[in-house]
């Protein structure tokens, strides 16, 4: 088996084992997967990857998968912090789920031409929407 597929094999894995203990409120959504698709396809294009920890993976798909991965922690941390209510859940989720809508937004904007300081206006209001949405969505449902 090359290495390539045992990378696939691997990551398949973690992507299935998240999902799987994933709360009702925090899993991977539209932010997590919009920042790993963009950012595998940049990389893939030769651009580099800003975030430090994210360069320790090593090609673009294990770069990818391990930016889903840093957000499901980072998500199931913060609630923790915030004491781990539904409200904190939904709040963290919704939180790191802005965050990569932004750099998913940022991301695509780089892998279209943008100049990057044309790109970050679209990634923070892409990131605001999100997060306006989905406290719209979360406020019809109460």
């Amino acid at each position: 088996m090359n290495v390539c597929m045992q990378i696939l094999i691997l990551c398949s894995l973690l992507l299935l084992s998240l999902t799987g203990c994933a709360s009702h409120q925090i899993s991977p959504k539209s932010g997590s997967y919009l920042d790993a698709t963009t950012t595998y396809i940049a990389l893939s294009d030769n651009f580099t990857e800003a975030n430090p920890i994210l360069n320790l993976a090593g090609n673009p798909l294990s770069t990818a998968l391990a930016s889903v991965g840093i957000k499901h922690i980072s998500k199931h941390a913060i609630a923790h912090s915030l004491g781990s209510s539904p409200e904190h859940e939904y709040l963290a989720d919704t939180i790191v789920e802005a965050a990569g809508v932004s750099a998913g937004s940022y991301n695509l904007m780089l892998i279209l031409g943008a100049n990057p300081v044309s790109a970050i206006p679209v990634g923070i209001l892409s990131g605001y929407w999100y997060w306006r949405y989905r406290d719209r969505k979360y406020r019809e449902e109460e």
